[in-house]
C-alpha cells in the first residue's frame, strides 16, 4: 500500500511541477502546453497497445489512445474545456486498467495511480483557472 502513496505523491510533484510552468505563462501558452501534454498522455497507451500480444487490446488501446490525441488538440483549437474533460477522462482510464478491468494489457502497476493523480491534480488546476478568471 505504500508504494501506491508513493506514486501519488509522485504524480502530485509532477503536476505541481508542471503547473510551476504554466503560472509562468501567459494563458494562451499554458493552454498550447496543456494541450501538448494531453496528445502525449494519451499517446502513452500507444505503447501499451504495442507490447499486447493481443488484438483486440491492441484495438481498444489505439482507438482510445487516438480519441485523447483528438482531445488534446481540440482543446489547443476549439476550447480548453476539453482539456479538462480529457484530463479527467484519462485519469478514468487509467483506473479502469488497474481494477483489471482490461487485462489484457500490461500497465505498470506504479503508473495508475501516478498518472490518475497528475491527470486530477492537472484537471482541477485547469478548471480553477478558467472558473476564476
Amino acid at each position: 500500500m505504500g508504494s501506491i502513496f508513493k506514486n501519488i505523491l509522485i504524480g502530485l510533484v509532477l503536476a505541481g511541477c508542471t503547473i510551476a510552468i504554466h503560472m509562468r505563462l501567459d494563458s494562451e501558452k499554458g493552454f498550447e502546453l496543456t494541450s501538448i501534454l494531453m496528445v502525449l498522455i494519451g499517446s502513452v497507451y500507444y505503447g501499451f497497445a504495442l507490447v499486447s500480444s493481443h488484438k483486440k487490446a491492441k484495438i481498444i488501446e489505439i482507438v482510445v489512445a487516438s480519441i485523447f490525441v483528438i482531445i488534446g488538440i481540440l482543446g489547443l483549437w476549439v476550447s480548453p474545456w476539453m482539456l479538462i474533460f480529457g484530463l479527467f477522462l484519462h485519469g478514468f482510464w487509467d483506473i479502469a486498467h488497474h481494477n483489471d478491468q482490461l487485462k489484457l494489457v500490461n500497465i505498470p502497476e506504479w503508473y495508475v495511480p501516478f498518472c490518475a493523480t497528475y491527470d486530477w491534480t492537472m484537471g482541477i488546476y485547469l478548471l480553477l483557472i478558467i472558473v476564476l478568471n
